[in-house]
């Protein structure tokens, strides 16, 4: 398949390529920047213009793996670029679908869900209630697709996301700030770590979407490890992995207001219909960051 490729140069979508190319597709990504290895479309994504939807609408792919869209940590949640990403991200699939393409691949996220206090989040049960800019905007997004695709005869999935990590990960978000302090000597601050999330690992994220775009599955579907873990169990995994389990400080940070306890993903669609299984453990994950962090330590 030849197959656009929109955040292929970002923290999950360069493994998305990677992955894409191992496999023998064509890959053009749409980006700021070209990439080594692929051809590439370059332009301001969240801002299109004539001459850029243009280059989409002819690019002669097949299927198109939307990636791309704001998430600089601490702002992402609240930001209003989130309406604006929305709005080019439709423009940007219409121009694509009136090219000819015949399928689309998008990144939602894990919180479009109302999640159960108990038990794991489905794609058929769980009720959608985003209540942030940014899942608010996936929501909006998603619910667009839906009827663009139909409306030009296309086929559509839209992977949630729940917790991903992995190298070149933004350095204020947890794993690595949890890796960078242990690193240095300092005490780890976390809150209670009560919190049950679902943790995957970016380079199986990058295999999930690629092996979701070369599938015929149709709709929502969740990505992720599908297996519960605490905050706390991850972050006292990353001292007792760098020998230093001393300088995890639970419960020395405040928890967030209103924050789910229970936020994790059933996967059974994704073992089911993709086949996919992931690549690395939660301890063979954090090792895998915990080593990459070292190295850039030491290239300073």
């Amino acid at each position: 398949m030849r197959i656009l490729v929109t955040g292929g140069t970002g923290f999950i979508g360069r493994h998305a390529v990677s992955a894409l190319m191992d496999a023998g597709h064509e890959v053009i990504v749409l980006s700021r920047t070209c990439v080594a290895g692929a051809a590439s479309i370059c332009g301001d994504i969240v801002k299109p213009d004539v001459a850029l939807l243009e280059a989409v609408r002819s690019c002669g792919a097949d299927a198109m793996l939307a990636l791309a869209w704001e998430t600089t940590h601490g702002k992402f949640w609240h930001a209003s670029s989130n309406a604006a990403w929305c709005a080019s991200m439709i423009q940007l699939v219409d121009a694509f679908l009136a090219g000819g393409g015949k399928r689309v691949v998008c990144a939602g996220t894990c919180v479009e869900y109302d999640p159960p206090i108990e038990g794991a989040c489905k794609v058929e049960e769980t009720p959608i209630s985003p209540t942030f800019p940014y899942s608010i905007s996936k929501d909006a997004f998603h619910r667009m697709l839906v009827w663009i695709t139909a409306a030009r005869g296309a086929t559509y999935a839209w992977g949630r996301i729940f917790l991903a990590y992995g190298p070149d990960e933004q350095a204020g978000r947890l794993v690595p700030s949890i890796i960078r302090s242990v690193m240095d000597g300092k005490p780890a601050e976390c809150s209670s770590g009560k919190q049950r999330r679902d943790f995957l690992h970016a380079v199986d994220y990058g295999r999930a979407f690629a092996a979701l775009t070369a599938s015929d599955f149709h709709g929502p579907i969740n990505i992720c490890a599908g297996e519960p873990v605490t905050i706390a169990q991850v972050v006292q995994k990353i001292g007792d992995l760098m020998g230093r389990p001393d300088l995890i400080k639970l419960g020395a940070l405040p928890d967030r207001p209103n924050e789910p306890q229970n936020l994790w993903g059933d996967v059974t669609p994704l073992h089911n219909a993709i086949g996919f299984t992931p690549s690395y453990s939660l301890k063979e994950g954090l090792t895998h960051v915990i080593d990459w962090w070292g190295r850039q330590a030491q290239n300073q």
